[in-house]
């Protein structure tokens, strides 16, 4: 070998030996960094989460919504936050006001309701739930009754076009149609009333059945006006056994659809040095019709309620937004609307969106916390600053914190609409929460000091941003 070229080879291991020492000592140093830890009342949030729950279910666009924005709002004042305010944006929603099923003997004839056997009368919210955008389907004599006929999966248009009139039944399971498609099927067959029956969902909790919605039409006038639930799975198996047999539904629901206003909640932690800069906190604050949401997602409220309390307590160089929204459980509207309206300023000025939603362990059920983040360079800075939580807090060791990657560009919360417009984004989640859009979501199954490690890892790594 010449002299040159072991020269060369010389030049180049030097080159790579001192690349490799430029990544290591870059890499330790980002692990020797002193993260500040921000501090977490978890007790103070229980008492957020209860006070909230109290008020019951806060669909969007009801007045159990406002009252729960202005509690966000008034806490965020006490707080300490700048630019405390509420904003309003409207859309299309859906109140139920009333919702009864019960399913009727009928005599031999099957022309009359049966004088001597009683209807059996089904409970709303805990044996049938509506979903989505239910139309109303005002009853007033036994003339109103329905048949039932069974659609099966409700892919076969024929199966359809024979409960014209009638009340179709659905098989909830993993090959159903969504429930858009089902909702506009049902309609432009004429169907009266349509059940979906639950074979799919909260299994460990006997099928009961949960809430979902339905996506709006391009023409929202058009919109059906048919009376749209899920039944338990027993309902389900009953309604089926009384097809052919003298028996009819009776169904009585009083559903308001109209342009509504929804609320998003806005406070700031102020910037000295780049106020117009920010990082953004943020959760829904509203839940289901059905139930109080204690899970979905009063946890996640409460934990931006409580990191404005405690963040309120640095001054960082830019400022650490602290944000709810109004309207996800329909469709994302507020952080969809919010977003639009302040376009221009969220895409010259905001460093990154973290979102907490459903962030609580029920320990009973596993140790998971995953969090998902959209940029590789903050899922070192978070694994860091959980290595220094736990290290500092050794009793939140129990907890399986998996910060991984995602694009988070798909799967519904309120993140989406930011990294859809490349904005960086993290999305911190729970794990079991098997009452999800049940009524049994409320608050026996919140653990407090579980959202804590979240939102101190999320807030911790705000206040990072907010600094460098």
């Amino acid at each position: 070998m010449s002299k040159k070229i072991k020269l060369f080879v010389l030049f180049l291991v030097i080159v790579v030996i001192i690349a490799a020492v430029g990544v290591y000592a870059l890499k330790q140093a980002q692990e020797a960094t002193n993260y500040t830890i921000v501090g977490f009342d978890y007790q103070r949030a229980y008492n957020d989460c209860d006070y909230l729950t109290s008020i019951g279910p806060r669909l969007a666009g009801t007045d159990n919504e406002y009252q729960g924005a202005m509690y966000i709002k008034n806490q965020f004042q006490e707080a300490g936050l700048s630019n405390v305010h509420l904003e309003s944006f409207s859309a299309l929603l859906y109140e139920v006001n009333s919702a009864s099923v019960s399913l009727v003997p009928y005599g031999p004839l099957g022309n009359l309701p049966s004088r001597f056997e009683d209807p059996i009368q089904y409970a709303h919210t805990i044996d049938f739930v509506a979903q989505g955008y239910s139309g109303s389907y005002i009853w007033s004599d036994f003339n109103d009754d329905l048949e039932i006929v069974d659609v099966g999966d409700g892919k076969d248009d024929l199966l359809f076009e024979e409960a014209q009139g009638k009340a179709a039944i659905v098989s909830q399971d993993e090959n159903a149609a969504s429930n858009t498609e089902l909702f506009f099927r049902a309609e432009d067959c004429g169907v009266a009333a349509l059940i979906l029956h639950n074979t799919r969902f909260t299994e460990k909790l006997g099928y009961i059945p949960i809430s979902k919605s339905t996506g709006l039409p391009d023409d929202e006038s058009s919109y059906p006006d048919i009376p749209f639930f899920m039944v338990s799975n027993d309902v389900g198996n009953e309604l089926k056994e009384s097809i052919n047999s003298n028996y009819k539904l009776r169904v009585d629901f009083d559903v308001t659809v109209e342009e509504r206003d929804l609320w998003v909640v806005v406070g700031d932690v102020l910037g000295s040095e780049k106020p117009n800069e920010y990082v953004m906190l943020g959760a829904h604050h509203d839940t289901v019709y059905n139930g109080p949401g204690a899970i979905d997602n009063t946890v996640g409220t409460v934990t931006v309620i409580e990191l404005a309390r405690q963040l309120a307590k640095y001054e960082p160089k830019r400022t650490i937004r602290l944000v709810t929204w109004g309207g996800e459980e329909e469709g994302l509207f507020g952080s969809i609307m919010y977003v639009e309206k302040h376009r221009d300023d969220i895409l010259k000025n905001c460093k990154m969106y973290l979102n907490f939603d459903m962030n609580n362990v029920d320990l009973e059920r596993g140790n998971s916390l995953p969090l998902s983040v959209s940029d590789n360079k903050s899922i070192d800075h978070m694994e860091n600053i959980a290595g220094q939580l736990l290290n500092k807090y050794k009793e939140l060791k129990k907890y399986n914190i998996q910060i991984e990657y995602n694009d988070l560009k798909s799967g519904g919360s309120d993140q989406l609409i930011f990294a859809r417009n490349d904005i960086k984004a993290a999305a911190c989640w729970g794990s079991g929460s098997w009452e999800y859009h049940t009524y049994l979501d409320n608050i026996d199954h919140v653990n407090a000091e579980s959202i804590s490690v979240g939102g101190r890892i999320f807030g911790s790594y705000a206040l990072y941003l907010a600094e460098k």
